[in-house]
């Protein structure tokens, strides 16, 4: 699932911790508590779904209680929206919800649509993990109205992206297609590689859902490949899994098993528990079909 959060996730990782990392040194020094936030809030989010695990959601806890002592409601709410996507990494789709939920009633409190729609397209997100596509797809429909009239591009492109989803696991796979291949154009015009990844990797899964299992192997390849060279060890283990579902669904049990290992151990090691389980899942089938 695309989390509006992560589209603008690039390389350099290392090196843009090092310079945050002396930002916060300084603004420690000079006691400017807002400027604290706000590197403590870019360090949260560069270190979302990196191990170890709990760094990121350290990072904006303790940038939550500067904007709280300082009395920035706008900063409160940007930093439960990360906070909330750093828990949807780690499996914590309740905890997830509520801070999403928090974020977006300040938003709304502040009359700030761009990121209320964002809240509004990430609820969506974390309601399909926890098993509402209907619930799912209306939030994406809302969000998605919103940044049209906003003029968004990208945001527009991710609430399509997430209603493609939304729509497959429906059963609407043709109105599933339709919107994942219209939001993948916009992130290929817009640079977005992990997105463009991403919306890869989901319209594989409408292919597979279909049957059409070559196809949607080519498409999850393309997508892992991405990952792999971008370094987003999330998306990674989540496409391992899901170029592993695609293979067992095409009769390729062994090639499967290899893939859900590797997404196995990798999502070990950035705490990722839903791939974990899913991999676990994966794993079984493979064995009921050889």
């Amino acid at each position: 699932s695309t989390l509006y959060r992560y589209l603008q996730v690039g390389g350099h990782l290392p090196e843009a911790r090092a310079i945050l990392g002396a930002a916060l040194d300084s603004a420690r020094q000079t006691g400017d508590l807002a400027a604290q936030a706000e590197v403590l809030t870019r360090l949260g989010y560069l270190d979302t779904g990196r191990p170890p695990h709990t760094r990121a959601t350290d990072e904006f806890r303790s940038a939550l209680e500067l904007y709280r002592q300082i009395g920035d409601r706008l900063g409160q709410a940007k930093t439960l929206m990360e906070l909330g996507c750093a828990e949807f990494s780690l499996g914590r789709a309740q905890d997830a919800d509520s801070q999403l939920r928090q974020a977006l009633s300040i938003f709304r409190e502040a009359g700030d649509r761009y990121y209320g729609a964002a809240a509004i397209s990430n609820l969506g997100v974390v309601a399909l993990r926890q098993g509402h596509p209907k619930q799912a797809a209306n939030y994406q429909l809302e969000a998605l109205a919103i940044l049209r009239e906003l003029g968004d591009r990208l945001g527009e492109a991710v609430a399509q992206h997430n209603l493609g989803e939304a729509l497959c696991r429906l059963g609407r796979y043709q109105k599933a297609e339709d919107h994942l291949a219209d939001a993948l154009t916009a992130f290929r015009e817009l640079g977005s590689r992990p997105a463009e990844a991403d919306a890869m990797q989901k319209l594989g899964h409408v292919l597979r859902e279909q049957g059409r299992y070559e196809q949607a192997a080519a498409l999850q390849r393309q997508a892992l490949t991405i990952f792999r060279e971008t370094g987003e060890r999330f998306f990674e283990a989540e496409a391992l899994n899901s170029l592993g579902e695609t293979l067992s669904g095409g009769s390729h049990p062994t090639q499967a098993r290899a893939l859900h290992l590797e997404a196995l151990a990798l999502a070990r090691q950035i705490g990722a528990c839903y791939e974990m389980a899913r991999a676990h899942d994966g794993l079984a089938r493979t064995y009921e079909i050889g």
